[in-house]
């Protein structure tokens, strides 16, 4: 009797998880999964305001070794009363790629807007992030390639000038 209520109770845990899971990987406009394609339909490649860098970001080694084999990309649209945002990570180069986790919210170190753990196969792979209204958007996207390890981390408030 015991073994079978324990073996419920971890059932009903490892359901509760995996709902959970595939609640956050899910989050996109474009598809349940989050792919999406390369080119976004209505809307603008945005400027958010991060010192030094220009978009498309390319995530960086730990010597500041750019891989181009990825790219995060801000997207916007001013909406009547609100701006929109979302991220889109494209996969432009096969590389090897592995242990990939790209995140995506609302503020710092949050996932609301969605995460996963792939961004398409390359050259025309990509996966985009839910919507949010409003100026600020905060994005990570880390991997491993050729045995290097890179990572970005690409937030800040849109500016909405568009390219």
């Amino acid at each position: 009797m015991r073994l079978r209520r324990l073996t419920a109770v971890g059932a009903t845990l490892l359901l509760t998880s995996l709902t959970s899971l595939g609640v956050l990987v899910g989050a996109s406009p474009a598809s349940a999964d989050g792919y999406c394609p390369r080119t976004l339909s209505g809307w603008q490649i945005a400027k958010p305001e991060v010192a030094g860098q220009t978009s498309p970001f390319h995530p960086l080694a730990a010597d500041g070794r750019p891989d181009l084999g990825s790219e995060i990309i801000v997207y916007g649209r001013p909406s009547a009363g609100s701006s929109q945002l979302l991220v889109q990570f494209r996969n432009t180069q096969a590389n090897g790629k592995s242990n990939v986790v790209g995140r995506v919210g609302r503020s710092d170190n949050s996932s609301d807007l969605g995460q996963t753990g792939t961004i398409g196969l390359a050259p025309n792979g990509a996966w985009c992030s839910s919507v949010v209204h409003g100026t600020y958007i905060w994005s990570s996207l880390s991997y491993q390639a050729g045995g290097v390890s890179y990572g970005a981390v690409v937030s800040g408030h849109v500016t909405f000038t568009y390219h």
